[in-house]
């Protein structure tokens, strides 16, 4: 009796498995590698946008520096197409530092004058630290720098916030107030380094994905 000898191979059901388990790992694959090259491109335009705000906040500060501080706020905007990134837009804000004076503690009645001999030395401690307000009020200002882009719907941003000194305008309030400015450092900052009319502090700030910013209106708005 004579036997039939089976053929080697694959049965079509078994090449069928196998496609459809080929498939749904190149889907996978796909996906992650999308996901890959959006990250990557949104740390290009975040470390982009960073480095254009910090050259934009020393721009508003030279400018600051030849027209004068002023005394209302300052709102400035642009684009960076000079710089050969016509995606991306810029809006500045410049503003006085308010430097609030301890004098009342909060009370029943709108405030209360401090108790004791706390009180007594504060009191009389209230016209120096007023005078010394007024004067770090006229010689300080906060730029806030928003770069903007568009990243398909979504709007994005960062924001950089700086604070600069005129050294000028603040030893000449010290000296007209009577107070002293001959302080070590600087001109009554103790450790702050000599020459130069600022001391700007840049610090990043950027906004998470569609997100509106903190401290400054959305774009469009600062007007």
């Amino acid at each position: 009796m004579s036997q039939r000898t089976r053929a080697a191979g694959f049965s079509l059901l078994e090449v069928m498995v196998a496609i459809a388990i080929l498939a749904l790992s190149m889907g996978v694959i796909m996906e992650i590698e999308g996901h890959a090259i959006v990250k990557t491109n949104d740390a290009k335009a975040y470390t982009v946008a960073t480095l254009l705000a910090r050259g934009k906040i020393l721009d508003v500060q030279q400018e600051l520096e030849e027209d004068g501080y002023g005394d209302f706020m300052k709102v400035l905007d642009g684009d960076f197409e000079e710089e050969g990134f016509p995606d991306f837009r810029w809006a500045a804000r410049v503003r006085k530092v308010e430097i609030p004076i301890p004098g009342s503690m909060p009370g029943e009645a709108g405030g209360r004058t401090a108790e004791g001999s706390g009180g007594m030395a504060l009191g009389s401690l209230t016209p120096m630290l007023q005078s010394f307000s007024k004067v770090f009020e006229d010689a300080v200002r906060e730029i806030e720098v928003q770069v903007l882009w568009s990243e398909g719907p979504y709007e994005q941003h960062v924001s950089v916030v700086t604070h600069i000194v005129s050294r000028e305008l603040l030893r000449g309030g010290l000296s007209g107030a009577g107070l002293p400015a001959g302080m070590p450092g600087g001109v009554g900052m103790p450790g702050a380094p000599s020459g130069g009319k600022g001391s700007p502090s840049p610090s990043p700030t950027p906004s998470p994905r569609g997100g509106g910013g903190g401290g400054m209106p959305p774009a469009g708005t600062l007007k």
